[in-house]
């Protein structure tokens, strides 16, 4: 009856300085239409120390969808809310990707 899309938000830009120990790459994207969430996950390899979605609202508001302050590799797992939250165009996705580039 519906149709499911993964909509991937990918940053293929980095620039990752040598040794930084908090080095955070920001995404920004605005929603175009309404756009229906039903999961949340944070991709990153094994330098990937924190991740964080936050909706950004015309109004100047700011809802954080999903923060994982202690990113693991080896739990990346799919985060689904209780009900779907549907973006109204307008708003901003913003994905701030935390990374640890200090020797280990």
């Amino acid at each position: 009856r519906y149709e499911m899309r993964t909509v991937g938000l990918a940053n293929v830009r980095l620039d990752i300085p040598p040794g930084a120990p908090r080095h955070v790459e920001t995404l920004v994207r605005p929603v175009p239409v309404d756009l229906p969430v039903t999961a949340l996950m944070a991709h990153m390899h094994v330098r990937g120390a924190a991740f964080k979605f936050e909706l950004l609202g015309t109004d100047g508001s700011a809802e954080t969808l999903l923060d994982l302050p202690r990113y693991d590799f080896n739990w990346q797992l799919t985060y689904t809310p209780k009900e779907p939250k549907v973006i109204p165009p307008g708003t901003t996705i913003r994905v701030d990707a935390t990374f640890d580039n200090s020797a280990l």
